[in-house]
């Protein structure tokens, strides 16, 4: 992660679109919140669309509504000028959307103050324009510079630093001490993979601080999906 987020400063102060690629939950809007604090646009609005409630149901451009989703697209667009305009999980985006998603990024980017443009993928994009789901001229536009985020499970060392990061943030909140990690605490959240990444294990943590009222985090404090795998799935309470 040090290495991703040395990228992401090093690019950040250019006007190049940034393409993020990793798992759910593994932090793309954290670094696109990084990218926007330390560009020239930092001061400027940082506008988030939401590309999954535009994509319809999945059943083919048919059920999606093109032009209600080019509507909020324009207007996001036109709200981010001057800023950061983040599309997120644009991979769900249908093809018939995504060739009205192009114009409207080129026409942001070139009216009033521009706008930068940071789009946020869980899936390979250049397998996606392979197989035909994805349009190569939208995937040029969005990808000058890509910058591939690696799930937790990849990066165990990053587990206990950021476990006691959200506990003392959590805690700070609720007014309580921060309570400390048993051994066998530790152990368990090493061991779990962390499907849903940094943002599962910042729910576990945040559950651990509202339901424990020790000033010890152990075993017990974790969810039971963590139990379950430290224990080799004897834990069924």
């Amino acid at each position: 992660m040090k290495a991703v987020l040395d990228l992401v400063r090093r690019v950040a102060p250019h006007e190049v679109p940034i393409l993020l690629v990793g798992e759910s939950g593994s932090g793309k809007t954290v670094l696109a919140r990084i990218l926007h604090s330390a560009s020239k646009r930092s001061e400027g609005p940082f506008i988030v669309v939401d590309c999954l409630p535009l994509a319809g149901t999945h059943r083919g451009d048919d059920d999606v509504d093109v032009q209600g989703a080019e509507t909020v697209i324009a207007r996001r667009t036109t709200e981010a000028s001057g800023g950061t305009l983040v599309l997120d999980e644009v991979s769900v985006l249908p093809r018939l959307l995504q060739a009205k998603v192009g114009q409207i990024l080129e026409r942001g980017c070139r009216e009033g103050r521009g706008v930068r443009i940071v789009a946020l993928s869980r899936t390979n994009l250049e397998a996606a324009v392979q197989s035909g789901r994805f349009r190569e001229e939208l995937l040029r536009r969005i990808n000058v510079v890509q910058i591939r985020v690696p799930a937790v499970r990849q990066r165990r060392e990053d587990i206990l630093p950021l476990a006691r990061a959200f506990l003392d943030s959590f805690a700070s909140k609720e007014g309580t001490v921060t309570p400390a990690l048993t051994p066998a605490a530790e152990a368990a959240l090493l061991s779990y993979s962390w499907p849903g990444n940094v943002r599962e294990l910042r729910n576990a943590m945040q559950r651990a601080v509202v339901l424990s009222s020790q000033t010890v985090l152990d075993l017990e404090a974790l969810p039971q999906q963590v139990r379950t795998a430290f224990r080799g799935g004897s834990d069924l309470r």
